[in-house]
C-alpha cells in the first residue's frame, strides 16, 4: 500500500512543481483509487495465504487455536471467544457492562 501512495504523491508533487497548482478533488479521487487498488492487492495476498490454511491438519489447527486463545486473553477483560457481530456491536462477550 505504501508503494501505491508513494507513487501517487510523486505524481502530485511533480504536477505541483510543473505548474504550481494542486487540484485537491483530483488528488482525492486518485487517493481513493490508489487505496482501493492497494486493498485489492492486500486481499489477494490474504486469500492466497488463508485458503491453504483452511486445509491444514488437526495439529496445525490446534497450534493456531492456542495462539488465537492467547490473543483473546490479551483483551481487558479477557475474551473467551470472538464473534464479529458481537464485537462490532459491543454485545455478548464484548459488552461494556
Amino acid at each position: 500500500m505504501a508503494r501505491e501512495v508513494n507513487q501517487l504523491l510523486g505524481r502530485v508533487f511533480a504536477q505541483r512543481h510543473k505548474d504550481g497548482r494542486t487540484d485537491l478533488e483530483a488528488i482525492e479521487s486518485a487517493m481513493r483509487a490508489a487505496l482501493h487498488q492497494a486493498g485489492a492487492v492486500a486481499l489477494s495476498e490474504l486469500l492466497q495465504f488463508a485458503a491453504p490454511g483452511m486445509a491444514a491438519d488437526d495439529s496445525m489447527w490446534a497450534e493456531f487455536d492456542r495462539g488465537w486463545n492467547d490473543i483473546l486473553k490479551l483483551n481487558e477483560p479477557p475474551a473467551a471467544y470472538l464473534h464479529m457481530r458481537e464485537s462490532d456491536k459491543l454485545e455478548g462477550e464484548f459488552s461494556l457492562q
